[in-house]
């Protein structure tokens, strides 16, 4: 089914089909018998969520299946910031992923301590939050 209709949030038109090959061809239709150009684009997306106070949460792991078994305990804690600040530009130093990313991108023979990790983030700035996603993605193809 093909639908037609505008966004009020980001003021686009929206143009949705079956699949990209349905809305193509409806599109080259649109130019042959009507002479009208389309231009196609990924649509915008309006986020709207906002941290609006702080908050903190404890997640565990707890597997035991014969052998060593898997444990994991992981903390998260967010905060706002102040409006009009821009994103935080960020580093978890002592997350041992990264440091194991760093590792092997340094090609060091042991992991680097959070001090070495801080040092090795420092010319990232201000993109460190990006780095970092990187280097566990990388980590993730490598295994």
């Amino acid at each position: 089914m093909l639908r037609f209709a505008r966004d009020a949030q980001t003021k686009e038109f929206l143009l949705s089909g079956a699949g990209q090959q349905h809305v193509e061809v409806t599109v080259s239709k649109l130019k042959r018998r009507f002479n009208l150009e389309v231009t196609l684009k990924a649509p915008k997306i309006p986020y709207r969520e906002t941290i609006r106070a702080k908050a903190e949460a404890q997640g565990k792991h707890k597997k035991q299946t014969g052998g060593h078994g898997q444990y994991g305990d992981c903390w998260i804690k967010v905060e706002p910031l102040v409006r009009g600040a821009g994103f935080a530009d960020c580093a978890p130093i002592g997350d041992v992923a990264l440091a194991a990313a760093l590792q092997k991108l340094t090609g060091a023979d042991e992991r680097p301590d959070p001090d070495e990790v801080a040092n090795l983030m420092r010319p990232f700035a201000p993109h460190r939050s990006l780095a970092t996603c990187h280097l566990w993605a990388s980590l993730r193809d490598a295994a």
